[in-house]
């Protein structure tokens, strides 16, 4: 049965003639006279793994809804299109700040200061 498909017209099997190969591409000669073609085709899907976290201050009611804490962490698709690492901290009660972005192997950036400078 190695030697045979069925053929899709006559809906017997039937034996195989000759074979081409064009990359994912198998053209079966049959013995009825009839081709078949096999293709394979393949793709891949990536995700997004993200985390963020945000601390509200001590004033709760505040209408400017300032956070005390924004964190960031995960994968995210930059304007290029290309899938970035991405790690941001924004501490307002300790006046810190840091972001780091990977690209691939390239650290795109890594900047890490006050947040009175940063600004």
């Amino acid at each position: 049965m190695a030697n045979k498909l069925l053929c899709t017209v006559c809906n017997q099997p039937e034996v195989i003639v000759g074979t081409e190969t064009e990359g994912s591409r198998k053209k079966y000669g049959l013995a009825c006279g009839h081709t078949f073609i096999s293709l394979h085709l393949s793709d891949a899907v990536n995700t997004c793994d993200t985390f963020e976290l945000k601390r509200r201050g001590f004033n709760r009611f505040s209408k400017k809804r300032i956070w005390n804490l924004e964190q960031f962490v995960g994968n995210r698709i930059g304007r290029d299109g290309k899938l970035a690492f991405v790690e941001q901290v924004i501490d307002r009660a300790r006046n810190y700040y840091k972001k780091y972005v990977k690209v691939g192997d390239v650290v795109v950036k890594n900047n890490e200061s006050k947040l009175t400078d940063h600004k």
